[in-house]
């Protein structure tokens, strides 16, 4: 199945000005759209995971997870890949900001399982409709001249302290 078509139908819906992309500005475009807090954050993963998605409905509130330790660009890649698969309404875990609190507090694993993450060699329509997503927005930014900002990935690390810490959980 070729799920470009697919693809740019949810990066039109976006309506992002590539010319002067940053993936906050992109990320932060999403939010206003979604009505959704995105948070980008760094985790110890297994070796085989490059990044998950997981949601807080109750909290509307998205977490993607990323492995520190890949390079700028493959970083930058897998957070939108992941953003991919919440553009897409693909299924994902809930996780709550209760556990999120926990687990960032102390440095647990999060309850990865299969409809959270694939390994690389695993395909479905879901995955390439995610891959094709991340795949057209760094087009859209090599073609807007702003391939160096594709080695600056974010992490929302701040970000999420001071949200935990609102919600009174740390």
């Amino acid at each position: 199945m070729n799920a470009r078509p697919q693809a740019e139908r949810v990066l039109k819906q976006v309506d992002f000005n590539f010319a002067d992309f940053t993936l906050e500005k992109f990320i932060g475009r999403i939010e206003v759209i979604r009505q959704h807090r995105v948070f980008i954050i760094p985790w110890e993963l297994p070796p085989t995971v490059f990044g998950a998605w997981m949601t807080d409905g109750k909290n509307v509130s998205e977490y993607i997870f990323y492995r520190q330790d890949l390079s700028p660009f493959h970083r930058v890649h897998i957070q939108l890949h992941e953003l991919g698969h919440f553009l897409f309404g693909h299924p994902t875990l809930d996780l709550s900001a209760e556990s999120v609190a926990r687990l960032y507090t102390t440095g647990g694993e999060l309850p990865l399982g299969d409809l959270v993450c694939k390994t690389p060699n695993e395909t479905n329509i879901r995955e390439n409709e995610a891959e094709a997503f991340a795949s057209l927005v760094q087009q859209q930014v090599i073609r807007n001249h702003q391939i160096e900002r594709l080695a600056f990935g974010i992490s929302s690390n701040e970000k999420i302290v001071g949200y935990l810490t609102n919600l009174g959980l740390i």
